[in-house]
């Protein structure tokens, strides 16, 4: 008898099963419902050997079953024939099978029990399908639901494991903020140190800014400045190997899994241009975030960059890479060097940092250092004698509370020998009220809006404050040239533009600044002794310092049950977790990590009121 061909499926179920096959391509692995394990089960496969049933082809009787021929007429079915030689389809068999099953409530896993006997029963080979997703299939028809399995604990979706048991494999994230800059270490032999730290995002201020806390990467110790490619090749590359494959840690006998993640790079201006291959703060395309150009002015022998002229076209990570190949590879064979816009070459720290989002300006620097100075430097000119003898007689009698360590011992007619902490206190708190009685009335009133703009960015409370200080510092900018001369337009003035962008980006000023960097230098050049092999002297001292046990903080009981309920100010996201600046209103705050618990107080305003 010559075989017939009938044709498996019609072309409104292969279109079907075109969308479906799409839609699970969308849908997460392990998304998918559990009684679809055995997938891969052949239906044309014999549930028992064959040999044992001595089973031969059956020829049915022609009035056998006629409910069969009922269910033919009733539903459109296309499908093939159950076996060679059968009178019944494969969608007529399981629409009968899957009948009785709903009729007397069988569960899935009888259900399926009762499929695989039929099937065995049946001569071989045959089409009933035993799985859940085949017997959907027959009809055209997929599972509409989805089966999730969560982790109790974390919330996350589990992956199932070769042994069918269930795992949860959340990656705990290390967000590290690396900071790069150079000291002077000896100065007979005139060697420097350079430092590559790194601080964790997840520790809470002020606790990531502790000695303890900070993460010495790399030292280079020379006379010479260092080759970023060379220096940090190898740091950068492990790096890359963290982010890509995480690594396990172990706290109190548990393990937990993490990846590392990057935040931002913050450095002042001269070691940015060094570490990513950049014009230096005094040439023609300074800016780290704008196409801005500077332009000389013979008057002030300087390079200015007028508001007036500000391109505020946006610098992107991949045009700035484009441009450092081609830097790169003129200034590898040519005698002169190639800059285009400001960019010299392609730093190794582009493989691991977007540029420019996450290369910070540092408000020590910039602000305190940078600005503020120059401006009490202008000051200068207009004071009298007096006027400085009663400026410093408030200063030196000022009455701080007790956690601002700041006393003023030079005149502010020796600003240049203030540190950086005088600086901040200044514009932050008590310059304004002290010597505005004795500035002309047009800088008393144009000082307030740089301060109130550096007091909002500090430590905003809403992003409506950021941008108000947005508006302020356009403002400022703006007519700083006509308050003062156009001297004072440098770029350390440009940057100032860019400061609500990136307070919005990585938070208020508090907690983006080289403060705890620069202390921790100064630490460490303590460990030298002698000339010879600082940098190793340095190294084994710090690994010395890892290996003492500090005595580990106790949070009281009473607290651990009250602390999160009544401070929900910790937000997690998928790279790191963050503490909203804006919901900030009270002192106390905690960060959960697994059991532990991490107190810390953290002022609205400023770290040290």
């Amino acid at each position: 008898m010559a075989e017939k061909h009938f044709r498996y499926y019609s072309s409104k179920v292969y279109r079907q099963q075109q969308r479906r096959a799409e839609k699970n391509k969308v849908l997460p692995q392990d998304s998918s419902s559990s009684s679809d394990s055995d997938d891969n089960i052949d239906d044309n496969e014999p549930i028992t050997d064959p040999t044992e049933l001595n089973v031969t082809n059956y020829v049915p009787d022609d009035d056998e079953n006629t409910l069969l021929h009922t269910i033919k007429h009733i539903y459109y079915d296309n499908s093939p024939l159950l076996y060679k030689n059968s009178s019944t389809s494969v969608m007529t068999a399981v629409r009968l099978l899957t009948e009785f099953c709903v009729n007397i409530n069988m569960d899935k896993s009888n259900m399926i029990k009762l499929m695989k006997i039929v099937k065995s029963l049946l001569p071989t080979p045959n089409l009933l399908p035993t799985t859940q997703k085949k017997i959907l299939g027959t009809f055209g028809k997929t599972c509409l639901s989805t089966t999730k399995y969560l982790c109790v604990n974390c919330h996350q979706l589990t992956s199932k494991t070769r042994y069918g048991s269930r795992k949860c494999e959340k990656k705990n994230t290390i967000t590290i903020v690396m900071h790069a800059d150079g000291a002077p270490l000896v100065r007979s032999t005139k060697q420097c140190l350079w430092t590559c730290f790194g601080s964790i995002v997840e520790l809470p201020p002020p606790v990531r800014e502790y000695q303890s806390a900070i993460i010495v990467m790399a030292l280079w110790v020379a006379r010479e400045k260092p080759d970023v490619n060379i220096f940090l090749t190898e740091i950068i590359q492990e790096m890359i190997d963290l982010i890509n494959n995480g690594t396990s840690i172990f706290v109190n006998n548990y393990e937990f899994k993490i990846i590392i993640r990057t935040q931002f790079f913050i450095s002042d201006l001269p070691a940015k241009s060094l570490f990513f291959k950049t014009i230096n703060f005094n040439g023609y395309f300074a800016c780290t975030c704008c196409m801005t150009r500077g332009y000389h002015n013979p008057e002030y022998g300087q390079v200015l960059y007028p508001y007036r002229m500000n391109n505020y076209t946006r610098r992107t990570h991949d045009q700035f890479i484009e441009t450092a190949e081609q830097t790169a590879t003129a200034n590898a064979f040519g005698r002169r060097e190639l800059i285009i816009e400001g960019v010299r070459g392609l730093s190794v720290l582009l493989k691991i940092f977007s540029y420019p989002d996450q290369i910070v300006y540092d408000y020590m620097h910039l602000v305190c250092l940078g600005h503020m100075s120059n401006l009490i430097r202008r000051w200068f000119k207009l004071f009298s004698k007096d006027d400085i003898i009663h400026i410093d007689h408030i200063l030196s009698n000022i009455r701080l509370p007790h956690n601002f360590s700041v006393f003023f011992n030079y005149s502010i007619a020796s600003v240049n020998d203030w540190k950086a902490k005088h600086l901040r206190l200044f514009v932050l708190y008590i310059g304004l009220p002290i010597v505005i009685k004795y500035l002309p009335s047009l800088i008393s009133s144009h000082f307030p809006i740089y301060s109130m703009c550096i007091k909002l960015l500090h430590s905003p409370n809403a992003k409506t404050e950021i941008d108000l200080a947005n508006d302020l510092i356009h403002y400022y900018c703006q007519t700083a040239p006509i308050v003062y001369d156009p001297s004072i337009e440098l770029y350390s003035l440009h940057g100032h533009l860019h400061l609500p962008a990136q307070v919005h980006e990585h938070g208020g000023l508090a907690y983006v600044s080289s403060f705890c960097f620069e202390s921790c230098i100064r630490h460490i050049k303590k460990k030298v002794h002698g000339t010879k092999q600082l940098g190793t002297q340095i190294s084994y001292w710090c690994d010395v310092e890892t290996i003492i046990q500090r005595e580990q903080f106790q949070i009281p009981q009473e607290m651990l049950s009250k602390l999160d309920e009544l401070f929900p100010l910790k937000v997690q996201t998928n790279t790191f977790d963050v503490i909203q600046v804006e919901k900030i209103k009270c002192k106390c705050i905690g960060v959960p990590f697994y059991d532990a618990l991490c107190i810390t107080e953290i002022r609205a305003y400023c770290e040290h009121d």
